[in-house]
């Protein structure tokens, strides 16, 4: 495992770089974009998939303190170890936050999507995982509210300069 605000990796030496549910844990995300903008070559692409804060789960666990989250993964199905619950901050998690913060660091929008996911965080409620389910049909037949769907997806390309 790399720090992310110091990847050791040479100066423009990598074509892709994939992010799956890691941005929501980033403190000081101007530094881990930094540091992706300085390792990938020019027309390299960082492909995100990340927790939309504006949805419903991302803004209850952003609302919620870190205890509450290794509460929640300790009564879920699914087992989770307990190393692997990692603080979160939401620095990085809103449409507007990731356009302008790549674009301050020359990388363009190839891409992006808000997608809805199911809430495996209720998975222990079968009424609370309904009501989601119900939340989430919802959300995917009105597009005007697609900026509270759970998840953001997105391509974004380094500069050829």
């Amino acid at each position: 495992m790399a720090d992310l605000e110091a990847i050791p990796a040479r100066n423009e030496s990598i074509d892709l770089l994939v992010s799956e549910f890691v941005f929501e844990h980033f403190e000081r995300p101007q530094k881990v974009i930094a540091e992706c903008t300085r390792v990938l070559r020019p027309g390299g692409e960082l492909v995100f998939l990340t927790i939309n804060k504006n949805s419903l789960p991302g803004r209850i666990t952003a609302w919620t303190p870190h205890g509450f989250h290794r509460w929640i993964n300790r009564i879920r199905p699914i087992e989770v170890d307990e190393a692997d619950v990692f603080p979160t901050f939401y620095r990085l998690n809103t449409y507007a936050r990731i356009s302008r913060l790549f674009e301050q660091h020359g990388l363009e929008q190839v891409e992006f999507r808000f997608l809805e996911a199911s809430f495996p965080y209720v998975e222990f409620s079968p009424l609370l995982y309904r009501l989601g389910c119900i939340f989430n049909r919802f959300l995917l037949r009105h597009e005007a509210l697609r900026g509270m769907r759970t998840a953001l997806l997105g391509v974004y390309r380094k500069s050829v300069r």
